[in-house]
């Protein structure tokens, strides 16, 4: 398979297309045919070697990518929640790499269908981080209980617009979203009227 690897710390020169093997599913796996891959900034931070020496992040070589879209090209053993050709995003539990490239393996538990949503693969892949950044903000480090309600900075924000969504699947009882100025277009005074309808 081609994939973009890292071949030192430094500018986006390092980047460099090389031939792989293709990898396998194991156990709990599932193997995905990579249509997206996001471009995060712990991407760009790793591989400029700004945690060069943290534990447990990626060292040269390596295929950077955290995030993918896609569909699921083979199933690891014990795999029962997916189908092959199903259309799937994923984030990468090992360091967050290996999302650019043409097949990525993913850990099941990870990974999400895109069957009966159908959103834009883009769009999805864009919004992982998000989610699951407001998932660990609103659980590990707010621990926010059942009935709280929740205030969101900067509502109309890419990382904010996480948020909401989550906070109720949490139990907040309400979600009040935070923006600046008043001069905002229609189209965003018609997202802020329909997340307000949506999440009292």
């Amino acid at each position: 398979m081609k994939a973009i690897q890292v071949s030192g710390f430094g500018p986006p020169e390092v980047l460099r297309v090389t031939e792989l093997p293709d990898p396998a599913p194991g156990p709990g796996e599932v193997a995905i045919d990579v249509t997206h891959a996001a471009v995060g900034l712990i991407d760009v931070f790793i591989r400029q070697g700004q945690y060069r020496d943290r534990p447990g992040l990626p060292q040269p070589p390596y295929v950077p990518g955290l995030e993918v879209a896609g569909t699921v090209r083979a199933l690891g053993e014990g795999v029962a929640a997916f189908e092959v050709g199903e259309p799937v995003v994923t984030l990468s539990a090992n360091g967050g790499t290996g999302g650019y490239a043409a097949i990525f393996v993913s850990d099941a538990a990870y990974a999400a269908s895109l069957k009966d949503v159908s959103p834009d693969p883009a769009l999805a892949v864009a919004v992982v981080p998000n989610g699951a950044t407001a998932y660990l903000a609103l659980t590990q480090i707010a621990r926010m209980r059942d009935g709280e309600r929740v205030l969101v900075h900067g509502a109309l924000g890419g990382l904010a617009a996480g948020f909401p969504g989550i906070a109720r699947q949490q139990g907040a009882s309400r979600v009040v979203g935070t923006v600046r100025g008043s001069d905002l277009d229609a189209a965003q005074q018609t997202s802020l009227a329909r997340r307000d309808h949506r999440f009292r």
